[in-house]
Parts: structure tokens; C-alpha cells; sequence
């Protein structure tokens, strides 16, 4: 993020990446689905929701 952004403060959070993967883990779940399943549902739906 910092070398992108050229910024050294720059985290996760600037580009709301951190928001997206605890949407997509709570996605997970609540629900149950996701890319994955088995126990990589939640990290697969996290990983892949941003």
C-alpha cells in the first residue's frame, strides 16, 4: 500500500480493502457460502470479496 499509494502511512483501510475482506468474511458466516468451502470458506470469501 505504501509503494502504490507513495505514501508511508498509507494501510489497508485508505482503500477500504480491510472493510471488504470482514464484509465478505461475514458473508461467510452468517450465510454459509461462499468461493470455498470446507474450512477455507471464510479466508477464501475474505480473500476474494475485494
Amino acid at each position: 500500500m505504501q509503494g502504490a499509494l507513495k505514501n508511508p502511512l498509507a494501510d489497508p483501510y485508505m482503500l477500504g480493502i480491510a472493510s471488504a475482506a470482514g464484509f465478505g468474511a461475514a458473508i461467510a458466516i452468517v450465510f454459509g457460502t461462499g468461493i470455498f468451502a470446507g474450512k477455507y470458506l471464510i479466508v477464501g470469501n475474505a480473500f476474494f470479496s475485494h
